[in-house]
C-alpha cells in the first residue's frame, strides 16, 4: 500500500465519530429509547452514563450516523509542523506528517488517540501535547522516540526518529525497574517493524494490541 491509499484510509476512519478511536461511547439513555430498557446492560456501561462500544459496532454507527464526518482536530498548517520539528529539534517521519497535514492534529487512533502536535483544543481529559512529552523526556527520544500514543497509566506507543522503517514500540513504563541502570528499552512490550504498518493495522479496523479483528459487542447478541 503506498503513504497516499494509507493516508486516505486513514482519513475515512479518522472522520467517523463510530470509529474514529478504538472504544465509542454512546448515552444509555438513548440505547434504552433506541433497543428498549435494559438494552444497556448487554454491554459494558462506563460512569453510568454511557455505554462503552467497540469501534463500528453497530449502535455506534446508528447513534453517529446524521453526525458530520470532518476532522476531530483541524490538520496542522505546514509553518505549524515546521515550528513543532524546530523546537524538538527532529524532522519526524515522511509519513507521520503527511498524517498531521492531511488527515488531523491527532485525536483519532489506538486506544485514547494519536497525540497532537500543537494545542487546537482539549485533546483528552489529560491533555497532553507530543512535542512537549518528547521535549519534557530527552532520556526516551533516541531509544524510543516520539510519543504517538498515551494507551493509559505508564504505557505509551512510540515511534523511533532514528531506525530506519520508523518502528512503533509499546513501552511499559512499570517494566523500567532500574532506570539509573537500564535504558528505557528494556521496558518495551512489543515492536512494530514499521509506522506504516501500525497505522494500517489499525486502519484496517485491527487492534495493534494484537493481530486479531476487533470482536464489537452488539445489544443484538453475538
Amino acid at each position: 500500500m503506498s503513504d497516499s491509499d494509507l493516508i486516505a484510509k486513514l482519513r475515512r476512519r479518522a472522520y467517523d465519530p463510530a470509529r474514529r478511536e478504538d472504544k465509542v461511547y454512546v448515552p444509555c439513555e438513548w440505547i434504552r429509547q433506541r433497543y428498549g430498557d435494559g438494552a444497556e446492560h448487554a454491554l459494558f456501561v462506563w460512569r453510568g452514563h454511557n455505554v462503552e462500544l467497540e469501534a463500528g459496532a453497530p449502535e455506534a454507527v446508528e447513534y453517529f450516523k446524521d453526525t458530520p464526518h470532518e476532522p476531530p482536530y483541524p490538520p496542522v498548517t505546514v509553518p505549524e509542523l515546521l515550528a513543532a520539528e524546530r523546537r524538538m529539534g527532529r524532522r519526524l517521519p515522511d509519513l507521520l506528517r503527511r498524517l498531521y497535514t492531511e488527515v488531523a492534529n491527532g485525536g483519532f487512533g489506538p486506544t485514547y488517540g494519536i497525540l497532537g502536535i500543537v494545542r487546537s483544543g482539549q485533546h483528552d481529559e489529560r491533555d497532553i501535547i507530543a512535542v512537549e512529552e518528547y521535549v519534557a523526556r530527552p532520556e526516551f527520544n533516541d531509544p524510543l522516540g516520539f510519543p504517538l500514543v498515551q494507551g493509559g497509566c505508564s504505557v505509551w506507543w512510540y515511534v523511533s526518529l532514528t531506525q530506519p522503517g520508523n518502528p512503533v514500540y509499546l513501552f511499559d513504563g512499570d517494566g523500567w525497574d532500574w532506570p539509573e541502570q537500564d535504558p528505557p528499552t528494556v521496558a518495551v512490550e512489543q515492536t512494530w517493524p514499521s509506522l506504516a504498518e501500525w497505522l494500517g493495522q489499525w486502519a484496517d479496523g485491527y487492534d495493534v494490541w494484537g493481530s486479531e479483528p476487533v470482536h464489537r459487542r452488539s445489544v443484538e447478541g453475538g
